[in-house]
C-alpha cells in the first residue's frame, strides 16, 4: 500500500488553519483595546465627576457659612452627603486619597462651628481663614489626583492605542 499525498488539498488546509489563527490573533487584539478604551473612559467619567462633586462641596460649605452667619436655620446635611459621595469615590489606601478627605472633615468642622453657632465676632476671621486654608488645601491635594488619574489614562490611552479624538467626533454627531 503506497500512500499519496494530495497537495491541494493540503495547501487549503494550511491556508484555513493560518486564516483561522490570524482572525483569531486580531480579535484577540481588538477585544484588549475595546477594554483599554472602557477603562479609560469610565476613569474619565470618574475624574469629572469627583471634580462636580468636590466643587459643589466648596459651594455648599460656603453658602452654609453665609447662610449660618445671618443666624438662618441650617443644617449640613448636603454637606454631609457631598463628603460621604467623595468618600465612596476614593480608594482611602492611597495617601492623596487619605488626604483630601481630611481636608474635607476639616472643612466641615469649621462650618459645623458656624452652624452650632459657637462662632462670635472674636473668632470669625480665625475660623473663616481655617475654612479657606482647608478648602485651599483640598484644592491642591485634589489637582494632583486628578493629574495623576489624566496620566493613568493618557498611559491606557497610549499603551491601547485609542484614538479618543475619532471617538469624540463621532459621540458628538
Amino acid at each position: 500500500m503506497t500512500w499519496q499525498i494530495d497537495f491541494g488539498n493540503l495547501a487549503v488546509g494550511i491556508a484555513t488553519v493560518f486564516i483561522a489563527m490570524t482572525s483569531i490573533y486580531i480579535a484577540n487584539s481588538n477585544l484588549r483595546q475595546i477594554k483599554t478604551q472602557k477603562i479609560a473612559e469610565f476613569r474619565m467619567k470618574w475624574i469629572e465627576d469627583l471634580r462636580k462633586k468636590l466643587a459643589e462641596f466648596c459651594d455648599e460649605t460656603l453658602k452654609t457659612i453665609e447662610l449660618a452667619r445671618k443666624h438662618k436655620d441650617v443644617s449640613g446635611v448636603r454637606i454631609q452627603f457631598l463628603y460621604s459621595y467623595v468618600r465612596l469615590e476614593l480608594n482611602t489606601k492611597e495617601k492623596k486619597h487619605r488626604e483630601l478627605l481630611q481636608a474635607m472633615i476639616h472643612a466641615v468642622k469649621c462650618v459645623n462651628l458656624f452652624v452650632d453657632q459657637k462662632v462670635n465676632k472674636e473668632n470669625d476671621d480665625k475660623i473663616t481663614k481655617q475654612h479657606e486654608q482647608s478648602i485651599s488645601e483640598l484644592f491642591d491635594i485634589a489637582d494632583a489626583i486628578l493629574k495623576e488619574e489624566w496620566s493613568r489614562i493618557k498611559l491606557e490611552i497610549t499603551a491601547g492605542k485609542i484614538d479618543l479624538a475619532a471617538k469624540q467626533n463621532t459621540a458628538t454627531k
